[in-house]
C-alpha cells in the first residue's frame, strides 16, 4: 500500500505483507472512505482483474479492517514506491461493471482539490450508503429489460402542452442553443415567482432526451420533490429520484437504474449532483440561491458550482433558475460569463400578490401584548377561508417556544453540552437543544436558583398551529416542518392532504416558502420576518430578502389574486422595503455595492477555519498559533481575521474557535492554503474543519 495523489507525499505501510505473485505485477490505485489524504496501492489478484478498473468498488484490507474502496486506476508494479513485500491483494471486486461512470469520478477527483478533503471523502459521499457497502452486485446482469427504477415516475402521457409566454420562448431558446449544440453552458433564468421557469426546464429537459441525451434537476428541498416529481413524471416516462427520505434498498435501486441507463431524467437535492448518468446534457439547478445546496459537513461542497463543473467536464449545459438569484450568480450573468434569461411576467394574466406590512411595534402596543397572529392576518385568513380559499403561514422556527427562562432569577435553560438556549416542544412534552437534538423535561422550578418558576417565551410553528385552532376554531389545518415528519407526518401525503383542500391552512419553516405551487392558496402570512435578519453573517439581509420574496410568491398564482402579509419589527430595513416591493434588481444592486466596498464575494475569496476542543484555551491557544502562520505565508495577498468564538461557540461539548481568510482571488489564497496543509498536527483532542466558499458564518 502506498500513496499517490497529489494531496500529500505521506505515506501508510500495510499491516501485514502479502505476496506479489498472486497478481501478476499489476497494481490498483484505490481510494478508500479515510480522513486521510492519499490514496492506496493494492495488488490485483489474477482471477479478479476483469473487474478491477476506474470506477469499480473493491473491498481490501486496511489494516485489522478490511474496508470498500473505489478503483482510480491500473499501474505497473514498478511504478510504487512501497517494497513489494509490504504490498496487499485486493479481497473482492464483486462488479462486472462501474458502479460510477468516468465523468463523476472525474468530478470526486474535481471536488477533492478544490474543496481540500480526501478523494476517498468525496467518493462515499457521491454513492448512496447501501451502494457503498453490499457485497454482490444488486441486480443481475441478466436484468436489462427490467422496470424503472424503484422511486421512479410512473409513465405519463404527454395531454396538450401549455402555451409559451413569450418570454418563455426566448428564455428557452437561449437554452437549447448550447444543448443543441451540445456544449457546455451556463443560463440563468430569472424568472419572478409563477412565472413559469418549471415550464421551461420541461421543454429543455424534453429537447435534451429528444437528442440522445440525459438530464439532471437538482431541488434544494426534498419537500419540492413530490409536486416536481408530477410534473417531470406527467411529461417523461423514465424519472428516477435520489434523496435521503427514500429507503436505503429503494435508493440503491434507482442509482443502479440510472447507472445502466435505465432513466433518462434524475430528480433529487444536494447529492443527486453524482447521479451515474453517462449521456449527461443537461443538468438544471432550481432555486439555485438556497443555501441548502451547500454540504456543511465533510465534504463541504456547494452542489450548484459541482453541477457547473460537471457540466464543464461532460460539455453539458447548465440552467440556474431563481426567482431571486444569489449575488455571485447574477453577478457573473451581468459581466457575460453567463447567459441571462428573464420572466418579468406571470402566464395567464395573474399577477403578485399584494404586500401588506404590519409593524409589530406598533401592534404590540395597540393590543398590549406580543401578537402571533396579528389583526391585519388574522382578518386576511379569515376572509380567505371563508371563501373557501387556503393560506400558508411562514415560520422559520419549529417548536413551541423558543427559550424557558425563570421569572425570579432570569437564568435562561441552555443545553449542557452547546451554548444553545432550549426550545419548548409541546406535543413531546419536551425542552430540546436544536443543536445536537439533546432532550429534557422542562422543569418546573427553576434548576438554577431552585424557586423561581419556569416560563415559556418565544414562539415556533407549534405555537402557531395552536393559535390557527384558538383564533379561527374549526380550521384544518397542517404542520410541515422537520418535527413533523419525525413524528411520522409523510412529506408527500401531507402536501396532498393540501392540495386536495382537506386542510385549510399550511404552517411550516422553509419546506413551504420554496417552489411549492398551490392555486387555491390566496394568503401568505410571514409571522416574523426578522429572525434571520440580524445573524452575524454578511449575507442575512441578502438570506432575509429571498425568503420574504419567495414565500411572498406562494400566493396568487392562478387566477385568484393573492395577498402576503409580512409581519417584523424592522419595517424600515432595506431588505424588507425592497421585498415588499418586489424589486429584486434593486435590492441586488445595492448589496452589490455593498460587498464591493467590503471586498465579500462575488468580489472576494473566503475560506473560513474552524478549530474546536473540550478545552477553551487550549483550542484558542491552536487557533491563534494557526492564525499567526496562516499570516505569515499570506503576507499581502490576504486577509487572516480572528480567531473569534464562533456564533455558536459551543457545539457538542467542544468550543468552537473561527479564521476567516480573505482574498481578492483564489490564486491569491493559494500560499494560505498550502501553509494550513502544511501546518502541523493540531493538540490532541483540538480538530481542524476547513470550508472552502463557505456560505454559512454560523
Amino acid at each position: 500500500m502506498t500513496t499517490r495523489d497529489g494531496h500529500s507525499g505521506a505515506t501508510a505501510a500495510p499491516a501485514h505483507a502479502a505476496p506479489a505473485a498472486q497478481s501478476g505485477g499489476a497494481l490498483a490505485e484505490v481510494a478508500l472512505p479515510v480522513p486521510l489524504p492519499q490514496t492506496f496501492h493494492y495488488l490485483v489478484p489474477a482471477e479478479l482483474s476483469d473487474r478491477v478498473a476506474p470506477g469499480h468498488r473493491v473491498r481490501v484490507p486496511f489494516g485489522r479492517r478490511r474496508l470498500v474502496g473505489i478503483v482510480l486506476g491500473r499501474l505497473e508494479l514498478a511504478a510504487s514506491a512501497v517494497p513489494e513485500e509490504r504490498l496487499r491483494p485486493i479481497a473482492e471486486a464483486p462488479d462486472t461493471s462501474p458502479c460510477l461512470p468516468p465523468g463523476v469520478l472525474e468530478l470526486c477527483r474535481f471536488a477533492a482539490r478544490y474543496y481540500r478533503v480526501p478523494l476517498g471523502e468525496v467518493l462515499e459521499a457521491a454513492l448512496p450508503g447501501a451502494v457503498r457497502q453490499r457485497r454482490r452486485r444488486l441486480v443481475p446482469a441478466d436484468t436489462d429489460a427490467s422496470p424503472p427504477a424503484a422511486g421512479a415516475a410512473a409513465a405519463g402521457g404527454a395531454a396538450a402542452l401549455p402555451p409559451l409566454t413569450a418570454e418563455q420562448a426566448r428564455a428557452l431558446a437561449t437554452v437549447l442553443e448550447d444543448v443543441r449544440a451540445g456544449r457546455f453552458g451556463v443560463t440563468l433564468l430569472h424568472g419572478i415567482t409563477g412565472s413559469g421557469k418549471t415550464e421551461v426546464y420541461l421543454r429543455a429537459i424534453g429537447e435534451t432526451l429528444a437528442l440522445g441525451r440525459q438530464a439532471l434537476l437538482l431541488v434544494p428541498e426534498i419537500a419540492l420533490t413530490p409536486q416536481t416529481l408530477a410534473r417531470i413524471g406527467g411529461r417523461f416516462p423514465r424519472v428516477a429520484v435520489l434523496h435521503s427520505l427514500l429507503g436505503a434498498r429503494e435508493r440503491a435501486l434507482a442509482w443502479e437504474q440510472a447507472r445502466r441507463g435505465r432513466v433518462d431524467v434524475v430528480l433529487g437535492p444536494r447529492s443527486a449532483v453524482f447521479a451515474p448518468l453517462e449521456r449527461l446534457g443537461l443538468i438544471v439547478v432550481d432555486e439555485e440561491h438556497e443555501p441548502s445546496f451547500k454540504q456543511e459537513s465533510s465534504p463541504r461542497y456547494h452542489a450548484r458550482d459541482l453541477a457547473i463543473a460537471r457540466a464543464r467536464l461532460e460539455g453539458a449545459a447548465v440552467v440556474l433558475g431563481s426567482a431571486t438569484p444569489s449575488l455571485e450568480s447574477w453577478y457573473n450573468a451581468r459581466r457575460g460569463r453567463y447567459r441571462y434569461a428573464v420572466l418579468r411576467a406571470r402566464p395567464g394574466g395573474a399577477v403578485l400578490p399584494r404586500v401588506e406590512v404590519v409593524d409589530l411595534r406598533q401592534e404590540s402596543r395597540e393590543v398590549q401584548g406580543f401578537p402571533f397572529i396579528s389583526r391585519v392576518l388574522e382578518r386576511h385568513l379569515a376572509a380567505a377561508l371563508a371563501r373557501g380559499e387556503q393560506a400558508i403561514l411562514f415560520l422559520n422556527r419549529r417548536g413551541f417556544s423558543t427559550f424557558l427562562q425563570c421569572r425570579g432569577c432570569g437564568h435562561v435553560l441552555t443545553c449542557g453540552g452547546c451554548a444553545v438556549a432550549l426550545t419548548y416542544h409541546k406535543r413531546r412534552g419536551q425542552a430540546l437543544c436544536h443543536a445536537c437534538e439533546r432532550a429534557l423535561p422542562p422543569p418546573s422550578v427553576c434548576p438554577a436558583c431552585g424557586a423561581g418558576r419556569v416560563q415559556y417565551f418565544g414562539f415556533g410553528t407549534e405555537r402557531i398551529e395552536e393559535e390557527v385552532h384558538q383564533r379561527l376554531p374549526g380550521t384544518r389545518c397542517v404542520r410541515l416542518d422537520s418535527d413533523a415528519l419525525a413524528e411520522g407526518a409523510g412529506l408527500a401525503e401531507t402536501l396532498e392532504r393540501f392540495a386536495r383542500g382537506q386542510a385549510q391552512v399550511l404552517v411550516g419553516t422553509q419546506m413551504v416558502a420554496r417552489g411549492l405551487d398551490f392555486p387555491r392558496v390566496t394568503v401568505v402570512g410571514v409571522i416574523s420576518a426578522d429572525t434571520a435578519l440580524n445573524l452575524p453573517d454578511f449575507r442575512a439581509a441578502e438570506r432575509t430578502f429571498q425568503l420574504l420574496a419567495q414565500v411572498a410568491g406562494r400566493a396568487g398564482r392562478a387566477e385568484l389574486p393573492g395577498v402576503t402579509v409580512i409581519q417584523t419589527f424592522c419595517p424600515e430595513h432595506p431588505a424588507v422595503r425592497m421585498a415588499v416591493a418586489h424589486d429584486t434588481e434593486g435590492f441586488l444592486v445595492r448589496e452589490l455595492q455593498a460587498r464591493r466596498r467590503l471586498g465579500y464575494p462575488p468580489f472576494g475569496r473566503l475560506v473560513r477555519v474552524v478549530l474546536s476542543g473540550p478545552r477553551e484555551r487550549r483550542t484558542l491557544a491552536a487557533a491563534e498559533e494557526l492564525a499567526a502562520r496562516l499570516r505569515a505565508a499570506a503576507g499581502a495577498q490576504a486577509a487572516v481575521l480572528g480567531p473569534a468564538p464562533c456564533p455558536l461557540a459551543l457545539l457538542h461539548g467542544r468550543y468552537r474557535f473561527m479564521l476567516l481568510v480573505k482574498a481578492p482571488s483564489r490564486t491569491a489564497l493559494a500560499p494560505a492554503l498550502e501553509a494550513l496543509a502544511a501546518a502541523a498536527r493540531p493538540p490532541h483532542g483540538v480538530r481542524i474543519a476547513l470550508d472552502i466558499d463557505p456560505v454559512s458564518m454560523m
